[in-house]
């Protein structure tokens, strides 16, 4: 789907929307339900959660050229700590999982811990946190190209506070 402005080609809403969600007093429960869209679900809890959510668009095939993703990449800690920084297997400390779903003609969905890269969190004197995610998901998606490498996920925000 694509739309001509000023000579030029746009593809509509292929630039990914990325975000972070903090739920605090919450626990994250990881659901390996193949039915499920979301593969997490949070409840009411003692720890903090943090949820890095991005929607977009991929190539699948010649004739599903525009079909939709979620992708997620969720991870909680104890409500108590207001820094931490994991790395490599210490991510299963955190219960760090990625997943990705794609809508389209053929429904696609993997979910799995995340084990290679760095989470880090800091939460400021007026409980706002600072988040840096840098993390290989080893999930290859998109056209030929994409599929070259695997997605890394490297975000890093500011100024969260619980949703």
């Amino acid at each position: 789907m694509s739309c001509n402005q000023n000579g030029k080609n746009v593809a509509i809403g292929s630039v990914p929307v990325e975000r972070i969600e903090v739920h605090e007093m919450s626990t994250l429960i990881i659901e390996q339900n193949p039915k499920l869209i979301k593969q997490y679900e949070i409840k009411a809890g003692n720890e903090v959660v943090f949820v890095y959510l991005n929607e977009g668009e991929t190539f699948i095939d010649a004739e599903d050229y525009d079909a939709k993703y979620l992708e997620s990449l969720v991870f909680s800690i104890p409500d108590s700590i207001t820094s931490f920084e994991k790395s490599a297997e210490e991510l299963q400390e955190i219960n760090c999982t990625y997943s990705w779903t794609v809508i389209s003609k053929i429904p696609e969905k993997i979910s799995k811990p995340i084990r290679e890269g760095s989470i880090r969190g800091q939460k400021d004197s007026n409980g706002k946190w600072s988040v840096d995610i840098n993390v290989e998901t080893g999930h290859k998606f998109g056209g030929y190209l994409e599929r070259q490498s695997s997605r890394g996920i490297s975000m890093n925000k500011s100024d969260l506070s619980g949703v």
